[in-house]
């Protein structure tokens, strides 16, 4: 009896639907494989969304404040993109509200685009407040077609750190933030299952411009696939 239950059990494994971004189970799909991830097929605010031409001039200044210091972070790997966990107390404020930094992960090519243009990698760094609520910062990452080879000094020690063998580091990623980058806010959702909504999106708009090595050695050391880029969703400015 306990050998059949555990075929059984196999068999059940066995036919589970794994969501993925192409293939059988790709974002197409991803509502259609269990009723968790029901808003992935009937969400109204889904992410990730292109900013078209009308919604461009909704750039405004960035009103985040970011309060970022030396802590711990892990490297864990998932199936898709490696996240890159903090433990410690960064927060930003938006307003008088604290989000504490949770963690980054990349989407190639950009899941967010500008004007239906994608950009190479995009980097998006997760806060959750204190009453659960989540709100994403995304920084856009470039070629800098002009000085390829030429790196970005405000990245060094964080692609040394994913360079490295090490699963832990300190270090601060202060140096990533541009304070005075222009930003759209919209309220959108997670980009993979279970696509929950309710979450806070900033999209910077002026890119972070990376060396050829720095680039290609992101993409190649936290992507897991040939992409893991959710398509656009349709834009309800309506619901806000």
């Amino acid at each position: 009896m306990k050998i059949l239950t555990f075929v059984m059990l196999l068999i059940l494994w066995s036919c589970k639907k794994e969501w993925s971004y192409n293939g059988k189970y790709n974002f197409e799909k991803w509502g259609e494989i269990s009723t968790e991830f029901k808003f992935c097929k009937i969400g109204f605010n889904q992410s990730p969304i292109n900013i078209d031409k009308d919604l461009v001039g909704e750039f405004k200044q960035n009103e985040l404040e970011f309060n970022y210091q030396d802590s711990i972070i892990e490297k864990i790997n998932q199936k898709y993109h490696q996240k890159l966990v903090f433990y410690g107390n960064n927060f930003l404020l938006r307003g008088k509200k604290k989000y504490w930094l949770r963690y980054i992960e990349f989407h190639h090519p950009s899941e967010h685009q500008i004007e239906s243009n994608p950009h190479s990698l995009e980097m998006q760094i997760y806060h959750k407040s204190d009453d659960e609520q989540w709100l994403v910062v995304s920084y856009f990452l470039e070629l800098d077609l002009k000085n390829i080879d030429l790196e970005n000094r405000n990245f060094k020690n964080f692609i040394e750190f994913i360079k490295s063998k090490n699963q832990e580091s300190k270090l601060s990623i202060a140096n990533l933030i541009i304070k005075n980058s222009s930003s759209f806010f919209y309220e959108g959702s997670f980009t993979s299952p279970p696509c929950k909504e309710g979450v806070k999106w900033y999209i910077m708009k002026e890119p972070q411009y990376l060396g050829r090595d720095q680039l290609n050695y992101l993409i190649k050391s936290t992507i897991f696939s040939k992409f893991n880029a959710r398509h656009v969703q349709k834009f309800n400015p309506e619901k806000f």
